[in-house]
């Protein structure tokens, strides 16, 4: 007769897989697409949550270059089928610059703190919108030979308002999409 012994099981915490950051990166920018498209405007304007959401992705995973702009380009694609511009296909230059911005920016030792709370994510969405939205914009300009006034007082604007409102986006979301994920707080 045999006696059962009990079964002792031991938890691991997980350290992800080799390409988990794909799957981080492809989870936030789907969030960030559906959001880009049921986003109600203010104005005619609205966030991006294109960029947003890789912007998130990128201070979570921390990428190399490379990969940082591969997320962009991912990123820049989804913008094509979600931008209301005669012109979507901009996205493709404008997204790999920004996310190569932001990764940039990231490498820099800078700390933006408010007592406990580090503004830092707030600080590279800003740039990184800015990065990429300027591009954008300023490609737009001379493919399509847009008069400066109208680059600076109807495009201008567009970019500064979604710039502002994926700053604070980023803020909000960051810690609670980094607790979501697993990854320890670094605030």
């Amino acid at each position: 007769m045999e006696i059962n012994k009990p079964v002792e099981m031991v938890q691991v915490a997980s350290q992800g897989g080799k390409y988990r950051w794909v799957a981080i990166a492809a989870l936030l920018l789907a969030i960030g697409s559906i959001m880009r498209i049921v986003s109600p405007s203010f104005a005619g304007v609205s966030p991006n949550w294109v960029i947003t959401m890789y912007v998130i992705t990128l201070l979570i995973i921390k990428p190399n270059i490379s990969k940082a702009v591969a997320i962009g380009l991912v990123a820049g694609a989804i913008n094509t089928f979600t931008s209301k511009s005669p012109l979507p296909h901009i996205g493709l230059l404008s997204e790999p610059i920004g996310a190569l911005v932001c990764v940039l920016l990231m490498s820099l030792p800078f700390a933006f703190k408010v007592g406990p709370v580090s503004f830092r994510p707030a600080v590279i969405a800003l740039l990184t919108t800015l990065a990429s939205g300027f591009t954008f914009i300023t490609t737009f300009k001379l493919i399509m030979g847009v008069p400066m006034q109208v680059y600076l007082y109807g495009m201008m604007p567009v970019v500064l308002f979604t710039a502002a409102a994926n700053t604070v986006l980023t803020q909000i979301l960051y810690y609670p999409a980094r607790k979501l994920l697993g990854q320890e707080d670094d605030r």
